[in-house]
């Protein structure tokens, strides 16, 4: 499934992608992505180039009044 489908956003709209690198002495360990649809992150600080420490979690308040609600997906 494609991530617009999940996110039940039609593939016009924009979507924000986040992406993170965790590290262990300097090494890559894992990468996490996330997608939030552009409109839902507008006015937050999650639509700035550096979100600031912590990411979209730390602030996670901030979100909440632009209806962001933070769900794990695995996709395969």
């Amino acid at each position: 499934m494609e991530v617009t489908g999940l996110l039940g956003v039609s593939s016009k709209d924009h979507v924000i992608v986040r992406s993170r690198r965790y590290l262990i002495n300097d090494q890559p360990v894992e990468t996490a992505v996330s997608y939030i649809p552009a409109e839902t992150a507008r006015d937050t600080r999650i639509a700035q180039p550096d979100s600031g420490p912590g990411g979209i979690y730390a602030y996670g308040a901030d979100a909440a009044p632009a209806g962001i609600r933070m769900s794990p997906v695995q996709v395969e």
